[in-house]
């Protein structure tokens, strides 16, 4: 899926495979907070983000209003 925002002239991609494993990773902390990196590139003009994959962390606290990540794993 690719996301342009014209009126700024911005862009960012990520393939939908991956789009859906952080809906289904969401979908299976809900209602609680949960979170990570993501991990990608700017194309050569800066315009366009590129989002490869995600880093998401081994150990974490979370509640509905509060997700605190530990280094573990990271």
């Amino acid at each position: 899926m690719i996301l342009r925002i014209e009126k700024i002239g911005l862009s960012i991609e990520a393939d939908d495979e991956l789009l859906n494993s952080l809906v289904e990773k969401g979908k299976s902390h809900y209602p609680n907070e949960f979170g990570g990196f993501l991990v990608g590139y700017y194309a050569d003009d800066n315009k366009h983000l590129h989002i490869t994959d995600t880093i998401l962390p081994k150990s974490f606290k979370a509640s509905k209003y509060n997700f605190e990540r530990s280094t573990k794993g990271i």
